[in-house]
């Protein structure tokens, strides 16, 4: 698979690949709908594993913003490196930056094998360049790498949605703190899940302007009384090439709200 549908693929989802449960101090309290987050998101992940047979590994740092915009933020990074990817096959490659927060040992017993320590008082840097590297495993024929990418900032959603309600019958313009100058794109999706497993989904790359209007025709998919996932995110990476192997790099930050269509 050519590195450009790679790049596409991984923006499609939004920069989510691969999110689980947070092991890190500013968890969010309402673990049912952290869960109900993930699960959503496993669905798209395991698309995505199918395609990415020529990756090394991926390394992400990640800010996640739980129902308003005024939530208690929650924050990880996270590195897998693999002989076969997407499979429990995972290399230890010595110690890990990733957007200047360092991990310096493997712990086999989380789901991301370079993982956000549990005890850890700092957060990875957004907002600004921050270095990723690993020191590599020689024998397994995975390099060393040291280089930069461009952590946006932490995304906040503005609208004040009054008791998680969103209007049917008109269009929402959705407002956010947009980067400047940097020329990134955002991801929007909403989601809904009925109980009989029938799904009603949206999606759209749009602009970092800091506003865009979702029409009323988008939002009279979903019917009444439903409730939907509500995600924006903004992100940035590339593919590093380096002795023959890939690596995805990414950093990103995405609000997700639980809203009632009314």
């Amino acid at each position: 698979m050519s590195e450009k549908l790679l790049l596409k693929m991984f923006s499609i989802v939004a920069f989510v690949l691969f999110i689980s449960a947070c092991n890190d101090v500013n968890k969010p309290a309402d673990i049912n709908k952290n869960r109900r987050h993930n699960d959503l998101l496993s669905e798209f992940s395991n698309k995505i594993k199918s395609q990415e047979d020529k990756l090394s590994g991926i390394i992400e740092a990640r800010c996640m913003k739980i129902n308003t915009g005024n939530s208690i933020n929650y924050y990880q990074v996270s590195a897998d490196i693999y002989k076969v990817f997407a499979t429990n096959n995972k290399i230890n490659v010595g110690k890990v930056k990733i957007s200047d927060f360092d991990i310096n040992t493997p712990d086999t017993s989380n789901t991301y094998f370079y993982d956000f320590p549990s005890a850890a008082t700092n957060i990875p840097k957004f907002g600004s360049l921050g270095r990723f590297s690993i020191e590599g495993n020689e024998s397994l024929g995975i390099p060393a790498f040291d280089t930069l990418l461009y952590v946006p900032s932490e995304l906040v959603i503005n609208n004040a949605f009054t008791d998680d309600q969103l209007s049917r019958n008109k269009a929402l313009t959705l407002k956010w703190n947009k980067e400047n100058n940097k020329n990134l794109d955002c991801h929007l999706f909403l989601a809904y899940h009925a109980k009989n497993d029938t799904s009603i989904t949206w999606y759209k790359k749009i602009p970092d302007t800091g506003n865009f209007t979702i029409g009323k025709e988008i939002l009279q998919r979903f019917p009444p009384g439903a409730e939907i996932d509500f995600f924006l995110s903004r992100g940035n990476g590339f593919v590093l090439k380096k002795n023959n192997k890939k690596f995805l790099l990414f950093g990103y930050s995405f609000c997700w709200l639980l809203l009632k269509m009314i």
